[in-house]
């Protein structure tokens, strides 16, 4: 929803919100392009030709802040399909994005390893704080990316 919010600015235009006052996404496992399959999602989020509208790669423009895209590898909730389409959206419009792909965790893994009593090491918190501090600085390839 974050994302979708830095990329559609109807949604922040409604309630008053200059969306330039967004100054970087951090996406945790997002569904960015997501596509339902299952009958009762259809149901939901139909019809089939709504979909571009909640998939965030259709507003991607190049003026969206940067973005920072966690991802556990191990995630079988959300697919890290999500990511790699999201990316490629914001590499055609040239928006600043760094991926962090974390080998060991899945869904609840990468949320969970921001707390103290589920913490698995893996360096989520720090992360986050390097982008805060500079959201624009050179990005890292993740093993997604590599060419």
């Amino acid at each position: 929803m974050a994302a979708l919010l830095a990329a559609d600015e109807r949604y922040l235009t409604n309630v008053g919100v200059n969306s330039n006052d967004i100054k970087g996404v951090i996406g945790l496992a997002g569904p960015y392009h997501f596509t339902p399959q299952a009958e009762h999602l259809v149901a939901i989020f139909g019809p089939a030709n709504n979909y571009p509208n909640m998939q965030v790669s259709t507003f991607i423009d190049g003026q969206e802040p940067p973005f920072l895209l966690l991802q556990g590898a191990q995630d079988t909730t959300v697919s890290s399909a999500n990511v790699t389409r999201f990316s490629q959206a914001l590499k055609q419009n040239q928006v600043h994005y760094q991926i962090k792909t974390y080998p060991d965790l899945g869904h609840v893994g990468l949320i969970s390893a921001l707390t103290w009593i589920l913490d698995s090491h893996a360096p989520i918190d720090e992360d986050i704080l390097t982008f805060l501090t500079n959201p624009t600085a050179p990005r890292h390839l993740s093993k997604a990316e590599t060419p």
